[in-house]
Formats: C-alpha cells, sequence, structure tokens
C-alpha cells in the first residue's frame, strides 16, 4: 500500500524527519503547557520507548495541550506498550486522563496475571496511543494523475512510567481510581459498585493491579490532508463524509470542523 504523507513544500526545505534522527513537537513543559522541538537520536536499548517517538511530518503536527488531552478523552480506550524485559508488553484498556493544569496523569488496570504488571515498576519506560477516526483516500479524489491513495486519521502518545497502586498501602488511591473509572465510563453504576458485597468487592480487587502514569512527553498527529492544495482537501473531505463507514465519516467531519475553524 502506497502511501503519499510527504508535507505540500512551501519553501526551502520539508517536513518530517530522515536517517536516524526523529524531530517531533512535543508538550515537554507540563508547568505551563509550552510546546517545544527536540531532537534524540532512536536507540535500540530497552529504553527506545522514551528516547523514540512518533514519526510526524511538521504538515500534521498537532501542540495544542488542550486539544490533545480533549482527544485522549474522547478516544480513552487506549493500546499500552511498555518495554519488558523480555520484549515489548503490549495490552489494551480504558484508561482515565486528569489533567491539573501542571501534570497529565493516566490511571488504569489490568489483571493481575497479566505479565505487563511486572512494568508498573515506576521506571519502565512505557506509551499509550490513542487513536479516533481513520479513513482510505482513494488516488481517484486528487486532481493530478499522477497520485497514490493513503489514509487520514488522528493519534495521540502519551509517554511516561507507569507505577503500581498497592491495595494494602496506598488503599485510598485504589478506590480513587475505581471510584474515576466508574465515573468516566459509567456513573450510573456507582450505587451498584457501593452495594456490593465486602467479599465480592475485595476479591475482585485482589485480582488486578491499579496503575498511575505521569505523562513526560505528549505527542499528536492529524494527517487531515494538510499536504494537498486546496482542492484536494476539499475532494477528500467529500469523499469521506459520503462513505457508508463510521469512521470515515467522522475523519471528514473532523477535516470539515478544522477546515471551518482555521
Amino acid at each position: 500500500m502506497l502511501r503519499e504523507d510527504r508535507p505540500r513544500r512551501t519553501g526551502v526545505g520539508g517536513g518530517g524527519g530522515g536517517g536516524g534522527v526523529h524531530t517531533a513537537g512535543t508538550v515537554d513543559d507540563f508547568t505551563n503547557g509550552a510546546v517545544g522541538h527536540h531532537t534524540r537520536p532512536c536507540s535500540a536499548r530497552r529504553d527506545a520507548l522514551s528516547n523514540c517517538g512518533m514519526y510526524i511530518p511538521k504538515a500534521f503536527q498537532t501542540t495544542d495541550r488542550a486539544e490533545l488531552v480533549a482527544f485522549m478523552r474522547a478516544h480513552s480506550f487506549a493500546t499500552l506498550v511498555s518495554a519488558g524485559a523480555g520484549g515489548l508488553l503490549a495490552t489494551h484498556l480504558p484508561v482515565v486522563i486528569d489533567d491539573d493544569g501542571e501534570a497529565i496523569r493516566i490511571s488504569g488496570h489490568v489483571a493481575r496475571q497479566n505479565p505487563h504488571v511486572a512494568a508498573f515498576d515506576g521506571h519502565t519506560p512505557s506509551l499509550v496511543i490513542f487513536t479516533g477516526a481513520h479513513g482510505y483516500v482513494p488516488a481517484s479524489v486528487y486532481e493530478a494523475a499522477d497520485s497514490v491513495p493513503t489514509w487520514n486519521y488522528i493519534a495521540v502518545h502519551a509517554t511516561g512510567a507507569a507505577s503500581a497502586v498497592s491495595l494494602s498501602e496506598q488503599r485510598p488511591d485504589v478506590d480513587d481510581a475505581m471510584h474515576g473509572m466508574v465515573e468516566t465510563y459509567d456513573p450510573a453504576y456507582h450505587a451498584q459498585y457501593a452495594a456490593l458485597s465486602e467479599h465480592y468487592r475485595e476479591g475482585m480487587l485482589r485480582g488486578i493491579v491499579v496503575f498511575s502514569l505521569v505523562v513526560t512527553k505528549l505527542e499528536g498527529t492529524a494527517k487531515l490532508s494538510q499536504n494537498k492544495n486546496p482542492h484536494d482537501q476539499l475532494a477528500v473531505e467529500a469523499h469521506l463524509l459520503a462513505q457508508s463507514d463510521p469512521a470515515a465519516r467522522e475523519m471528514g467531519a473532523s477535516m470539515r470542523a478544522r477546515r471551518e475553524s482555521a
């Protein structure tokens, strides 16, 4: 499958990274929400998740903190990836995102038997991936015959180190995490959860491990045909909005919303 994701050149040079050096716009200073550009060499070592990042051509960079957090909350069934001793660990799970203006914290829980628990040590690099709508863009929608198809999408990556929240030593924090999960996904369940027998509730809690991850790097990409001319952008938008696939229509709506707010 060919992909045309190169930024449209508007002057000398172009967007995106190259070779073994990754350059991305990230939210590195969570005290004031500043966005900085940094260049780090990618590494094959176990800490590679913290040294490297998402490939983001400049035309598709999304660096607004509030927009990134809103996207994470709207698409909070995420993929957690950690660098385990024996290789990469990946778990698909719902998470809760808290942002107090200084730190962004992601919390969730996994089954105690999940090998991913070993990575909740407070220093192993982890990556939380949030994805939303996406849509196939056929080459036929473009003006130029010399075109290839591509895929439009939006994604956010949050990097940090996850720490386990101890049921025996940090019980109030575990209860807060469970309250936050219920409040986020099923507020009507609060009363039923409170009415569970102590034996049943404690058994359920012993079967899971709650984790908390403070985000140290936040990256976002919104590939919405920004590297195409206005005619092609409108053609892609119209094509996606006309599809029967809800994800494609949502992507078209995202393109329209961003165009109308520009």
